[in-house]
C-alpha cells in the first residue's frame, strides 16, 4: 500500500453549520468497491458530539466511515454536509468542506519531521503548528524529529494532530487505537474527548475495541452486514445481552 497521509479542511467553505443540528447526514445509502456491495440502504446522522460505529470484522463499519470522505464507491443515496450534498466528491476536494480524515494505517509521512508533517498538512501553512503543540505538548518536544521514528502512540498523537490543524468541523477517525496497548488507547481516546470539546467539532469514531467505544461515545451505531442494526444511545445496545453476543461477540 502506497505511504499516504489523508487530511482536509480549509476556511473557504460559504455556509455554516447548525450546532444544533446534524453535521453529516447520511439517506439510503448503498456503497462499495467496484462492483463490490458492502453497505445496503443505510440511513446515519451525527452532529456534535461523538458517535461511534460498531459491529463485527466485515459489517462495513469503515466502509461507512469512508462513504464521507470520498473513499469509496457510492452506488445510490447521499451524503451531506450540513445543507451540502458531499456524496460521492473526490477525496482531494475535500480541504473544501471541513471535514478531515484519520486513516487507520498509513497517516504519516515516515520520512518527514514532526513539523513538516503539520505544516504538509496544514497545505504549507505554518501558522497554525504553535496552536496544535498546545493540545499536543508531547509532539513538541520531538518536533525536529522524523516520524518514522516514533512510537506506535506517538504516531497516532501525530496523525491526530494532522487531522485538526485545520480547524475542522467534522473529523473522522478510522480504529485509532488499533495494535495500541490498553494504556495508549485509553490516552488517545482521551485526546479525542478533548478534541471533540475544546474544538466544538462533530467525531465520528470507529473503534475496534466496542466496550471502549461505547463507554466513551454519546450516541452508537450497529452495523451487521452492511446495515444498522441499531442506532441511538450506547446504554442500551451496552445492557442488550443477545444484540451484543450476536453481533459484537461480548
Amino acid at each position: 500500500m502506497p505511504r499516504t497521509a489523508y487530511w482536509t479542511t480549509r476556511r473557504c467553505v460559504s455556509h455554516t453549520l447548525d450546532s444544533s443540528g446534524p453535521a453529516i447526514v447520511i439517506n439510503s445509502l448503498s456503497a462499495g468497491y467496484g462492483k463490490t456491495h458492502i453497505l445496503f440502504d443505510v440511513d446515519f446522522e451525527a452532529k456534535n458530539e461523538i458517535t461511534a460505529i460498531v459491529g463485527a470484522n466485515g459489517s462495513g463499519k469503515s466502509t461507512l466511515l469512508k462513504s464521507m470522505f470520498g473513499l469509496c464507491d457510492v452506488f445510490s443515496g447521499t451524503v451531506r454536509f450540513g445543507d451540502l450534498d458531499i456524496t460521492g466528491i473526490a477525496t482531494h476536494q475535500m480541504y473544501k468542506h471541513h471535514i478531515s480524515y484519520m486513516a487507520q494505517r498509513s497517516n504519516i509521512f515516515a520520512d518527514l519531521t514532526i513539523r513538516e508533517n503539520l505544516t504538509v498538512s496544514n497545505l504549507g501553512n505554518r501558522d497554525d503548528v504553535v496552536s496544535v503543540y498546545d493540545l499536543f505538548p508531547e509532539l513538541k518536544s520531538k518536533e525536529t524529529q522524523k516520524a518514522g521514528t516514533l512510537s506506535g502512540g506517538q504516531r497516532q498523537l501525530l496523525a491526530m494532530a494532522m487531522a485538526i490543524i485545520t480547524k475542522p468541523q467534522v473529523i473522522l477517525f478510522d480504529e485509532p487505537t488499533a495494535g495500541l496497548s490498553p494504556k495508549n488507547a485509553q490516552h488517545i481516546l482521551d485526546k479525542i474527548g478533548q478534541i471533540r470539546v475544546e474544538r466544538d467539532v462533530c467525531v465520528i469514531l470507529v473503534e475496534q475495541s466496542v466496550k471502549r467505544a461505547l463507554n466513551f461515545c454519546d450516541t452508537a451505531y450497529l452495523l451487521a452486514s452492511g446495515s444498522v442494526i441499531y442506532s441511538g444511545p450506547p446504554g442500551p445496545l451496552l445492557a442488550d445481552k443477545d444484540l451484543a453476543k450476536k453481533y459484537l461477540g461480548v
